[in-house]
C-alpha cells in the first residue's frame, strides 16, 4: 500500500491463509476513533467554524480536556455536567 500501509482487519476464521493481524494495533486504532467521535461531538469542532487555525485548536484541547475531566470523574463515581450554549459548553462538576 502506499506510505508503508497495511490493513489490520481480523481474519475470518475459515480463511486458509491467514493474513498478519495485530490486536493491539486493532485496539489502539478503535480507542482512537472512539476519541475522535466523541470529540466531534462538540458542534463547533464537528463544523470547523472557526476562520483561524489556532482557535480551531485550542478548541479540540478545550473539548479534549472536557473528556479527560468526564472520563476522570467517572472513575471516581462523580458526574460531570454540561451546560450547553449555543457556541461553547461550560464544565460544571458535581
Amino acid at each position: 500500500m502506499k506510505k508503508g500501509t497495511r490493513a489490520n482487519i481480523p481474519p475470518k476464521s475459515n480463511r486458509n491463509d491467514p493474513i498478519c493481524f495485530s490486536p493491539y494495533l486493532y485496539r489502539a486504532r478503535d480507542r482512537l476513533e472512539r476519541f475522535f467521535n466523541r470529540i466531534k461531538q462538540c458542534g463547533r469542532v464537528a463544523t470547523r467554524c472557526d476562520k483561524l487555525a489556532a482557535n480551531y485548536l485550542a478548541f479540540v484541547q478545550l473539548a479534549s480536556i472536557r473528556l479527560w475531566l468526564a472520563a476522570a470523574n467517572e472513575s471516581r463515581g462523580e458526574s460531570l455536567r454540561i451546560c450547553r450554549a449555543p457556541h461553547f459548553r461550560l464544565l460544571h462538576l458535581g
